[in-house]
């Protein structure tokens, strides 16, 4: 069963949060710890799980007002089509 695509630009943002939240709270994690103690895994758990969410409400948010921001250099009258 595939998904409607009028929902391919929410599920791409909420996808995009959960991955890019992943991905730099391990990173900050692991510079912070000084590397990967012994307690790494539940430090990152916990500062992803404290962020994750956050972060998907602020690209949800933020996403129209991005939209805007790039179509004032962008030509295309068919501007829908950029960012299906």
């Amino acid at each position: 069963m595939k998904i409607n695509e009028r929902y391919a630009p929410f599920i791409t943002t909420v996808l995009m949060a959960i991955i890019m939240v992943f991905i730099m709270t391990g990173i900050v994690t692991a510079m912070n710890l000084n590397g990967f103690p012994h307690n790494f895994l539940d430090k990152w758990l916990r500062a992803y799980g404290s962020v994750v969410f956050i972060v998907m409400f602020l690209m949800l948010t933020l996403r129209p007002l991005i939209q805007k921001f790039v179509f004032i250099f962008v030509k295309d009258k068919d501007k829908d089509k950029i960012f299906r």
